[in-house]
């Protein structure tokens, strides 16, 4: 079993991606390189290899974005717990952008699957097995928190205008269209139809926030991934300002002007 990664497709704009799509490829194979460029098509070249040395025997999973407690990157964590901060937090694009995760013992648990099964090929394995929208992924944080925060959702272009990233300051979030709608579209059937399972998301959140609560004090002191507080409270606030710019002045006061 090979854990590979849905970054060896090279055209993530197109949706719907499924394991018989374009992977892409590399110049100079021996690059020691690691950059948005090189990641995919080496992880190409490993797939490769492994066939190579076990024809007909390798099972390739080909995850997204792998989530859960003991995540060193925080992509995922941002919003569970962001969300748990409260405030008026900043939502990006529309309520039904589509947004896909996979818990690492899900993953972990799909692999052992295929291993006791002898269940070998090509499996892309995002999840959940549910398809799920931003909407979901921010309320159903709040459920699980129960705290108080208050969701402002800003357009994709706006984000965009203030310099805020798709899966950077805007981690596990991408526009509807663009260069990488497919990311959050990948097709995981297959997976599925082999076994492939995910827990609830407020199991993942609820596991999450046990052992972030854990952490030393100087882990906890920064989320590693998403956009720092100052610069949701500027983007914030330029957001209110351009809806108040577009609705114009207040009209006057006709009792006052008699």
């Amino acid at each position: 079993v090979l854990i590979s990664s849905v970054s060896v497709y090279p055209d993530l704009s197109k949706k719907g991606l499924t394991e018989t799509d374009e992977v892409g490829t590399i110049d100079d194979p021996t690059t020691e390189v690691m950059s948005n460029t090189s990641y995919g098509p080496l992880k190409v070249l490993c797939e490769n290899a492994a066939e190579k040395a076990m024809p007909g025997r390798v099972t390739n999973l080909r995850p997204g974005l792998i989530v859960g407690p003991e995540d060193p990157t925080d992509r995922f964590s941002y919003w569970p717990l962001r969300v748990r901060a409260g405030g008026e937090v900043l939502v990006p694009g529309e309520i039904t952008d589509p947004v896909q995760w996979i818990d690492a013992r899900d993953l972990g648990e799909f692999a052992i699957h295929c291993i006791e099964q002898k269940i070998v090929g090509l499996f892309n394995c995002c999840g959940p097995t549910s398809p799920a929208d931003i909407a979901e992924l921010v309320y159903g944080c709040k459920a699980v928190s129960g705290g108080d925060a208050e969701f402002t959702w800003v357009p994709a272009s706006f984000c965009a205008e203030q310099g805020l990233s798709p899966w950077g300051h805007l981690p596990v979030w991408a526009p509807g269209e663009g260069e990488v709608a497919g990311i959050n579209t990948v097709d995981c059937s297959k997976a599925i139809a082999a076994g492939m399972r995910s827990r609830s998301l407020a199991d993942t959140v609820r596991d999450l926030y046990a052992w972030w609560d854990a952490q030393p004090d100087e882990r906890r002191a920064r989320v590693r991934a998403g956009m720092p507080r100052e610069q949701e409270t500027k983007s914030l606030a330029a957001w209110h300002e351009s809806q108040k710019a577009a609705e114009g002045p207040e009209p006057p006061d006709r009792e006052a002007g008699n």
